[in-house]
């Protein structure tokens, strides 16, 4: 770890693109150095304070020409960002002259940053548990105000919160069955199977079943609800995209067949991303344009997270319907029954019995009828009944797995204790659940894991 952190790093801390202000961020033990080598202040003065901006200009070291006008911050460590010394510069946000001090701090004797290494220092220098590190990703890449409050409860230490709650309570029981190793003739005293057992399913099965229910509604909300639109021609999925999007996005007329390829586009519905995928009508057809835009249907479908299967309720279930749920049964599926303000239309809504379906939701999407009833039940789906998406602590999928390695392993030890295995074999199952909760915060990771976490951010993050 000392060799990782030897080096001062560099990197241009802002997005590419013309703007306002553009950041030069420089960390490590020679930071300061570089800075006062490239940043004559406008007021002279022997030493900069922490934590102020002072206006300057970036010159060249040979020649003193300047570079550009700017501000400067020192951020001493251990009380930044990354744990050790920084240094912020912000210039006009310019590709040229971001580049040029960039150059400029490299020739100083700073490297550019890799991927995420600001924010690796950060861990590595004990500002933040690798949990904490893993939401700043989440905080940059959401996509709706709720994503956002997710993962800045995440970035606050919720995950870590509650992975500790959970450590100590298997480190106690570990304890307790190495102390009865040491000393059989005391078993009785240091263990009592039955209270621990029950602690273990309120403490800890019972919590680490909540945080793992929470990774459908994160994975949600880090990616996006994937709802694709389906059903044969003319039965109003183009309408039912626009109606989604209050806009015309999709072309539509009462000739089947006008939507040849698929359209996509996100819509934020009550904080949930949702990427809305309208397909071609789902028909045998010569039409070699349109025969292309229904063999691209089976793989959109096989990727949603769930299916809008729109029928005509005012001709009721056809054998094409029939034909088109062939090929999406066993996919979570609402049946939306469209055109309902056409005369006779009620009655045709219900779906046949053998059909399985989350939800059957009637509704005139000319008329804007039954809408708010569908986006209900599309939320009710992705929160699974109902529960609010801020709730509780979100894993990602690497977090995801490791609490199902901690659940597992809690419950084989559990099993173990009732069985009256030998408390040699049991304590493996709990050093096995702890290896796996210390692996969530980063007590104990592996160089790759690492490497491969920090490689899914920006450069100068």
């Amino acid at each position: 770890m000392t060799d990782i952190l030897a080096d001062t790093i560099a990197a241009i801390a802002t997005p590419p693109g013309s703007g306002g202000i553009g950041v030069i961020r420089i960390s490590g033990p020679e930071a300061r150095r570089i800075a006062d080598n490239l940043f004559r202040p406008t007021t002279p003065r022997p030493t900069f304070s922490s934590r102020r901006l002072y206006h300057g200009h970036i010159r060249r070291p040979d020649d003193g020409s300047v570079v550009d006008e700017a501000l400067m911050a020192f951020m001493p460590g251990p009380h930044s960002y990354t744990g050790e010394d920084v240094v912020e510069i912000q210039a006009h946000a310019g590709a040229v002259v971001l580049r040029e001090i960039l150059s400029l701090v490299m020739d100083g004797g700073a490297r550019l940053a890799e991927p995420g290494e600001f924010t690796k220092r950060s861990y590595l220098n004990g500002r933040m548990d690798l949990s904490q590190a893993e939401a700043v990703i989440d905080v940059i890449q959401a996509r709706t105000e709720t994503a956002l409050r997710l993962a800045a409860g995440q970035l606050q230490g919720k995950t870590a919160t509650v992975t500790h709650l959970v450590r100590e309570q298997v480190l106690e029981v570990l304890a307790r069955l190495e102390a009865g190793i040491d000393f059989p003739e005391d078993v009785a005293d240091i263990l009592d199977v039955s209270d621990t057992c029950m602690r273990l399913r309120q403490g800890v099965i019972r919590r680490l079943e909540e945080v793992l229910d929470g990774y459908r509604r994160g994975h949600l909300l880090r990616e996006g609800l994937r709802l694709v639109i389906l059903g044969r021609p003319n039965v109003g999925k183009s309408s039912l995209l626009n109606r989604f999007l209050e806009k015309d996005r999709a072309i539509v007329t009462d000739q089947p067949g006008t939507t040849r390829d698929s359209i996509e586009e996100t819509l934020n519905l009550s904080g949930l991303p949702v990427i809305l995928v309208d397909t071609a009508g789902w028909r045998q057809t010569d039409d070699p344009v349109e025969k292309i835009g229904v063999s691209r249907i089976k793989p959109l479908v096989d990727g949603a997270d769930l299916v809008l299967f729109l029928t005509d309720a005012a001709t009721g279930i056809l054998p094409e319907d029939e034909a088109v749920y062939a090929e999406v049964k066993g996919k979570p599926c609402i049946l939306v029954a469209n055109k309902i303000d056409l005369p006779g239309a009620a009655a045709q809504t219900a779906a046949p019995a053998h059909w399985r379906t989350a939800a059957a939701v009637s509704v005139s999407v000319k008329e804007d009828l039954g809408m708010d009833r569908l986006r209900g039940e599309i939320l009710s789906f992705a929160t699974g009944g109902g529960r609010s998406f801020g709730d509780g602590v979100v894993p990602n999928l690497r977090q995801k797995n490791l609490f199902e390695q901690a659940l597992a392993a809690v419950s084989d030890g559990m099993e173990g204790l009732t069985q009256g295995l030998p408390w040699e074999l049991v304590a493996i199952d709990f050093k096995s659940a702890l290896d796996a909760l210390d692996a969530i915060v980063g007590v104990t990771v592996k160089t790759d894991v690492l490497d491969e976490i920090f490689s899914r951010f920006c450069i100068g993050k």
